[in-house]
C-alpha cells in the first residue's frame, strides 16, 4: 500500500508538471465547465469565441464534446466561483489558464494516477506470482511511455475515458472474485459507475465498457 501511494504521487506530479495549456479542443470542454460553475448554464455562448469545436442551435452555442471531461473538471471552478466571475477571467487570461491547469491536474491527472495504481493491482490480480517491481515497470511503460502521458496532461477525453475503463475493470475483477456478497455489491457498484463515466466522457468507450461488464459477469457466473 505504501508503494501504491508513492507511485500515485509520482504519476500525479508528472501529469501536473507537463500540463500543455488550452486550445480549441480543450477550450470547448473547459468552456462548458466554466459556464456550469460560474453562470449555471449549459450553453457556452459567453465563451465560444475561443474554440471552433462548438455547435449552434438557434441563438445558443454549445460544446460539441461529450460532457464527461467538463463534469470531471467542475470541482476546481466551483470552489473558485466564490471569489471570481467570468468577467474576472476575461480581464485576466493568465488567471483563466492557471484555473485550467489546476482543474486539469485535479481531474484528468488525478484519475490517470489512480488508474495507474488500479492497473498495477489488476496485473497482480491476474497473475499473483508477478513481482511488484515487474508490475510497476509495466505500469510505467503504459502510463509514461505511450500517448497516455500526453493525454493525461490536458483536458481531453482520451486519458480520462481510459482511466475510467481501467478503474472499472479493476473494480469489476474485485467484484467477480469477492467472497463476501456485500463486498461484491460495493465493487460492482463502483465498476458500473466507472464504466458509465467512461461512456459519458467518450461515447465510443461503450464498446470496451460493455466488454468489461460482460467479462466480469461471465467470471462471476463461473
Amino acid at each position: 500500500m505504501g508503494s501504491d501511494r508513492r507511485w500515485f504521487l509520482l504519476f500525479l506530479l508528472t501529469f501536473a508538471w507537463f500540463y500543455q495549456g488550452g486550445f480549441a479542443n480543450v477550450n470547448s470542454r473547459f468552456d462548458l465547465t466554466l459556464a456550469l460553475a460560474l453562470e449555471h448554464r449549459y450553453d457556452i455562448g459567453a465563451l465560444a469565441e475561443n474554440t471552433i469545436d462548438k455547435a449552434q442551435v438557434g441563438d445558443r452555442v454549445y460544446s460539441e464534446k461529450a460532457p464527461g471531461s467538463a463534469f470531471a473538471a467542475l470541482p476546481v471552478p466551483l470552489l473558485a466561483s466564490a471569489v471570481i466571475t467570468l468577467d474576472t477571467l476575461r480581464a485576466h487570461p493568465a488567471l483563466a489558464d492557471w484555473l485550467l491547469h489546476l482543474a486539469t491536474a485535479a481531474s484528468v491527472g488525478l484519475l490517470s494516477a489512480l488508474a495507474a495504481v488500479a492497473f498495477r493491482r489488476t496485473l497482480t490480480l491476474l497473475n499473483p506470482a508477478r513481482s511488484a517491481a515487474s508490475a510497476w515497470a509495466l505500469t510505467a511503460c503504459v502510463f509514461l511511455g505511450t500517448p497516455m502521458l500526453a493525454y493525461s496532461t490536458m483536458l481531453f477525453g482520451h486519458a480520462l475515458a481510459a482511466a475510467w475503463l481501467v478503474l472499472g475493470l479493476y473494480a469489476a475483477l474485485v467484484a467477480a472474485r469477492a467472497r463476501s456478497r456485500s463486498r461484491a455489491v460495493r465493487a460492482a457498484a463502483w465498476a458500473s459507475a466507472a464504466l458509465g463515466f467512461a461512456v459519458l466522457t467518450e461515447y465510443p468507450a461503450v464498446l470496451p465498457a460493455a466488454c468489461v461488464a460482460l467479462g466480469a459477469l461471465a467470471v462471476a457466473r463461473r
